[in-house]
């Protein structure tokens, strides 16, 4: 009794998003198209795999629009149309990605519609790992220009310590052996980072 309870709730909230979605279409042969399309077997069982991955009803909603537009954009209104554009705007998300299987799985979407998807993923991770390897190029390039710097105000430390203009007056060797050290500190860190930006 409580499954069939949670079905209805279910249903009645997914007639709420429907109706929401459909009415944000413009002309009334899209939202009659839609609608038809939305109340069929197929597009309730689209949703509820959505359901059943834990997607949001805020991002049910904003993916069934989304795959809706596409239809105003000239794609044709079929179901495999309509789940392949929300199994295409879930792909991006890896938190989501036992959607495109399901869907594939249940035969909502074609073979064709999930190599597609899976194409359009594989392109979407190389662009990030394009991306990643470009960060890491750059924080390569920060930690050399740091390792530099660093070893610069070593060296200056280093020499400045060593040279006292007014010989061995008292107090003077603390202040040579302290420089000198913060000196040799600056340098270390410096190849420490110059060597750990070629790790990268």
């Amino acid at each position: 009794m409580a499954k069939k309870n949670e079905a209805e709730k279910e249903r009645e909230k997914y007639e709420i998003i429907v109706g929401e979605v459909v009415s944000g279409l413009k002309g009334e042969n899209e939202r009659s198209a839609a609608l038809h399309l939305l109340s069929s077997e197929k597009a309730l069982e689209t949703y509820g795999i959505l359901r059943e991955n834990d997607v949001p009803y805020t991002m049910i909603k904003r993916v069934m629009a989304h795959s809706l537009n596409n239809f105003q954009r000239g794609k044709g209104l079929t179901i495999g149309n309509y789940a392949s554009g929300i199994a295409q705007e879930l792909s991006n998300s890896e938190k989501y990605s036992d959607v495109v299987d399901d869907m594939y799985k249940d035969g909502i979407i074609s073979q064709g519609q999930y190599q597609n998807i899976q194409g359009s993923l594989h392109e979407h991770i190389k662009g990030g790992s394009r991306k990643l390897r470009e960060g890491l190029s750059d924080l390569e390039k920060r930690l050399k220009i740091a390792a530099s710097i660093l070893g610069v105000f070593g060296i200056g430390f280093i020499i400045a310590s060593g040279t006292g203009i007014t010989g061995s007056i008292i107090g003077n060797a603390s202040a040579n052996i302290s420089g000198s050290f913060a000196g040799i500190i600056l340098l270390v860190s410096s190849l420490i980072l110059f060597l750990r930006s070629f790790k990268n």
